[in-house]
């Protein structure tokens, strides 16, 4: 089977362990690309309800969970309070990583001192570097693991601590931008966000690299919507917030903001 076959594989077993046993089961971290393939597998499954989850507000990595339909959670939100008052339940932990004010480390240092220590990338989520060192998301079960092996990233030293909430979150700023557009199909809305020519953002779509409300999406002619979120793999996001109008030279008048 392909990395695509084993995945939803995994992912339909931990449905039917959801269904079956009445309870909250997670799998491990997916990148943007399998978040949207299984979202769009998944995505009307009737026995049980699926968020997709990563531990903070704007996250990339997240976890696909499976709640029993009997339990009062729809949404993400619903979902970060339920673990807040069940936190044995919470397939993700937050750690907390302080170096020392010698080095300088980047992502691809925490990120490879943790597959160092011979974790898997699914095992990883998202690694919020901050000036004095980083909050790394991962799956619960390797928390403690790491807690207990990782005190070196490169040529610095760490100290490790378990956060008891998730009040972590990656800086991420946000600009709000007013433009005109020719038309709201993806390409022209990718162009203009990603400060793209037309036919590199209708190649970066055909690649898979653009994903339309979490879905990967590979037309180009698709029309985006006042509140749509638009993803270029790592490049950044935008979310549509405003069609205003038409211009004199009838072009579109928008609102988006650009997340970095």
């Amino acid at each position: 089977m392909n990395h695509n076959d084993v995945l939803l594989s995994s992912i339909s077993d931990k449905i039917n362990s959801c269904v079956d046993n009445t309870m909250i089961t997670s799998s491990n971290f997916l990148d943007s690309y399998e978040q949207s393939e299984v979202l769009k597998k998944f995505s009307n499954i009737k026995d049980c309800k699926m968020i997709i989850y990563g531990g903070n507000d704007d996250f990339e990595r997240g976890v696909a969970v499976f709640v029993p339909l009997l339990f009062e959670i729809d949404t993400v939100d619903e979902l970060k309070t339920y673990f807040n008052e069940n936190k044995n339940e919470n397939p993700i932990s937050c750690i907390k990583l302080t170096k020392d004010r010698f080095s300088s480390l980047s992502h691809r240092d925490y990120l490879g001192a943790l597959m160092g220590l011979g974790i898997e990338r699914k095992m990883i989520g998202d690694i919020n570097v901050t000036d004095d060192g980083a909050y790394i998301f991962t799956v619960r079960k390797i928390a403690k693991f790491i807690l207990e092996n990782l005190n070196s990233v490169g040529k610095g030293t760490v100290n490790a601590e378990i956060m008891n909430n998730f009040s972590a979150t990656k800086k991420v700023s946000v600009e709000n931008i007013s433009a005109t557009v020719s038309s709201l199909r993806l390409d022209n809305i990718v162009s203009l966000c990603f400060n793209l020519s037309r036919n590199k953002a209708s190649k970066a779509i055909s690649e898979g690299l653009v994903f339309h409300n979490s879905i990967v999406c590979l037309k180009s002619d698709r029309k985006i919507e006042e509140g749509d979120k638009v993803v270029y793999r790592s490049k950044g996001k935008i979310i549509l917030k405003e069609i205003i109008g038409k211009s004199k030279k009838d072009r579109y008048i928008i609102n988006f903001q650009k997340y970095f």
